[in-house]
């Protein structure tokens, strides 16, 4: 039995131990949860490339600008305090992906990879027992893809139509990999 949980999980329950949560009860929910756990769960990871939180509904902008946007945040964990690690797209998305600073991983220049030490080291690597599909329609960020391209189980060529992209990405994790939402 897997005992880990996420750490939303683990904030949702700190909220709850000021309102007399005792420690046995606790572990009841833990092992509880543990349980629901058996079941796969899906990590979507949206990069948006120029996107300001100024023109976003979610972030307050007074239209809804956004919705799909906001009824996926409804069920996901949303982060308000972001800073952008580059100027442009090529530092900024290679530090989203790897973890670290411009500096660390060297993709500086307009076409720039990142360092051989990191082209295994992404956030690809870090979700191992998922089934891993990856697709950009941004040039710059494709060619971090191909360069992770070990670490995913599918890389969705950009060169596909652009009719039918997006439809087939979700074809296809809906079909073999995606579990239905709670």
């Amino acid at each position: 039995m897997n005992n880990q949980f996420s750490r939303r999980d683990f904030l949702k329950l700190a909220g709850l131990l000021p309102l007399g949560l005792s420690a046995p009860r606790l572990s009841r929910i833990l092992d509880a949860h543990a349980l629901a756990q058996e079941k796969p769960k899906n990590v979507l990871i949206i990069i948006f490339d120029a996107f300001s939180a100024y023109d976003i509904s979610l972030y307050g902008y007074n239209r809804r600008t956004t919705p799909n946007i906001d009824r996926l945040a409804k069920r996901a964990i949303v982060y308000h305090n972001h800073f952008a690690a580059g100027n442009f797209t090529t530092p900024g998305t290679a530090s989203l992906l790897t973890g670290v600073l411009p500096w660390t991983h060297r993709a500086f220049n307009l076409n720039g990879k990142v360092a051989d030490p990191y082209v295994t080291k992404n956030i690809f690597s870090a979700f191992n027992d998922y089934y891993r599909i990856a697709y950009s329609h941004n040039g710059f960020a494709n060619t971090f893809l191909k360069q992770f391209h070990n670490g995913l189980d599918e890389l969705i060529p950009r060169e596909s139509s652009i009719s039918s992209r997006t439809t087939l990405l979700f074809q296809r994790c809906s079909k073999t990999t995606m579990t239905s939402p709670p």
